[in-house]
């Protein structure tokens, strides 16, 4: 499974229950199309941090709210 596919999965579970995370592009805001919230936001870092062993004190956290750019912190 691709990094995309894992994260995809992994949004699932933490999107609001009004969300449709299948609706969603990779440039889409998850935060302003309320696909998530900001707990979710700190969950994501959670998730980097673990599946990923991200360092997230060099990452910024407003590049998270796009599955791009939750990818591009996970191929940095």
């Amino acid at each position: 499974m691709s990094s995309r596919e894992q994260l995809i999965e992994f949004i699932r579970t933490i999107a609001r229950p009004e969300g449709d995370v299948d609706a969603i592009s990779d440039e889409d805001n998850l935060v302003e199309l309320n696909i998530i919230d900001s707990l979710a936001i700190v969950q994501i870092v959670m998730y980097l941090e673990t599946n990923h062993q991200l360092d997230m004190s060099t990452i910024d956290p407003t590049r998270l709210v796009t599955i791009s750019g939750i990818l591009g912190a996970i191929d940095r």
